[in-house]
């Protein structure tokens, strides 16, 4: 790995360097002499520590999803290109400590910590995020400091099945002027809940991988422009479809 991060250093025009599945233990520090770089990708490896050498990266795209990794290095703080940022599937996410770090990040637009099992209440941190992707976590609930986010674009949380969507909704009083785009969806989701009209902005609603009964009579309240349903079932169509049919 070092032998081979020696000689991708040398490349003088290198803008994206994706090294997922590589069996890599370790980021080499190499890294940091490609002075071009804008995209890094190292998911899938069994990184457990970064080196300490952002404050001389320009990156506006990292994914670290898939790792092992629990504690991010201080000297992310000077990363302030990132505008991406992948921890899906790391311990990261789980430690408060985490969104200390990630607050400084004031470019930062996407924050992926999709396989959470909590979300800690120190999420409250970055609520300048614009794109938050919560899929597949087993989490029950957000904390209640989730609504002091207020600048949330677009929310992912397909396939948490042990949150309850009606649930989600109270949790983004703070988002409720600037939430365009909402995806939601597991098999055991059966309805859209009756509070889906507090979304006063939402532009796009994409439902993924339900079987729904039924949708409350408040759709016809439901401000957005599409509403969208990939991979679901209808065991009664005329009970969906005649709610939705009311929708302006």
């Amino acid at each position: 790995i070092n032998q081979a991060f020696s000689i991708i250093s040398k490349l003088p025009k290198l803008k994206k360097l994706v090294a997922n599945h590589c069996n890599m233990f370790y980021l080499p520090v190499a890294i940091r002499k490609i002075e071009t770089l804008i995209e890094v990708s190292i998911s899938d490896n069994h990184i457990k520590y970064l080196p300490p050498i952002f404050e001389y990266t320009f990156w506006e795209k990292l994914d670290l999803s898939y790792n092992c990794i629990d504690t991010l290095p201080s000297t992310l703080v000077f990363m302030n290109t990132l505008k991406s940022l992948n921890l899906s599937y790391t311990p990261a996410i789980e430690n408060k400590f985490t969104y200390y770090t990630v607050e400084f990040l004031k470019k930062l637009e996407t924050l992926k910590l999709s396989g959470a099992n909590i979300i800690p209440k120190e999420i409250y941190k970055i609520d300048f995020i614009k794109e938050l992707v919560l899929t597949n976590g087993t989490f029950e609930k957000l904390p209640e400091e989730f609504q002091q986010i207020n600048n949330l674009r677009k929310l992912d949380v397909r396939g948490c099945e042990k949150l309850k969507i009606s649930d989600l909704i109270e949790s983004l009083t703070g988002s409720y002027a600037t939430l365009k785009d909402l995806k939601i969806g597991h098999k055991y989701l059966n309805t859209i809940p009756y509070n889906i009209s507090k979304l006063k902005k939402i532009i796009s609603l994409k439902i993924d991988n339900s079987c729904l009964e039924k949708i409350s009579s408040s759709i016809a309240r439901f401000r957005g422009k599409d509403i969208s349903f990939t991979r679901c079932r209808f065991p009664s169509p005329s009970d969906v479809f005649k709610e939705i049919g009311k929708s302006k």
